[in-house]
């Protein structure tokens, strides 16, 4: 059984490949129809130390009962101004519903 919800810290991990003229393969794609109503992912490379304040502030939201996308709406917005934060918290997407 997969679980309700995940989430993928590390890079690439919201990357497709085409299969033919309609069709998606990727780690996304092959964990929502097992079950997992909700995925975190990261659709670029991104600075590891920048990833930590992004994951901390999304658990801690998450712990508040907000949807993935809300908690990634907010953690993203807790983050320092600089480039380097703001472009990894902007890397990361919530797909499905939970």
């Amino acid at each position: 059984r997969s679980p309700y919800r995940i989430i993928l810290s590390c890079c690439d991990t919201a990357r497709f490949a085409t299969v033919g003229a309609d069709e998606l393969l990727g780690l996304v794609t092959a964990l929502l129809p097992l079950g997992t109503a909700g995925v975190v992912a990261c659709s670029a490379p991104v600075n590891d130390a920048a990833v930590v304040p992004l994951m901390v502030a999304l658990h801690e939201a998450l712990g508040t009962g907000l949807s993935l996308a809300e908690a990634l709406r907010d953690a993203r917005a807790g983050l320092p101004a600089d480039a380097v934060h703001r472009a990894t918290g902007w890397a990361f997407t919530a797909f499905g519903a939970a």
